[in-house]
């Protein structure tokens, strides 16, 4: 298994940082890496979305698991390789602690799930930032 994580905090609102992850169809807004996005139901498990990042392929996923106002999963496939995406928040005192972690599974886990999970979450660090800036506007 290949692994990363992120985590930053601010002092912003649980609501606000979930009004914009729950808006998969708004990501864009503060997501500069994303060109166009949608989702095939509510902002809840079982619902597939398809996003496609900046000049390259549509990535098609999927919403593992939603805890609303928390957290949410998202899984895609990728030539065997199972790459799930974790975003969490938990209060911190009087500010919002906000986690992306990814985890990559699958037999080239370790190769090739390496390579693609650090080209993934290069951003990672800048996409919090973004979230963070746009839940405190």
């Amino acid at each position: 298994m290949w692994r990363y994580e992120h985590t930053a905090q601010a002092p912003v609102s649980a609501e606000a940082v979930w009004g914009l992850w729950s808006r998969v169809e708004r990501w864009a807004d503060w997501n500069p890496d994303i060109e166009t996005i949608s989702i095939d139901g509510p902002f809840a498990a079982g619902s597939t979305f398809v996003m496609n990042p900046d000049g390259d392929e549509p990535v098609h996923m999927m919403l593992a698991e939603v805890e609303p106002g928390r957290s949410f999963t998202d899984v895609a496939e990728f030539n065997g390789l199972v790459i799930r995406t974790i975003h969490t928040m938990e209060p911190v005192g009087n500010e919002l602690k906000i986690t992306y972690a990814m985890e990559i599974t699958g037999p080239a886990a370790d190769t090739i799930g390496a390579e693609v999970g650090a080209q993934i979450t290069a951003d990672f660090p800048e996409t919090v930032a973004a979230l963070l800036k746009h839940a405190a506007a």
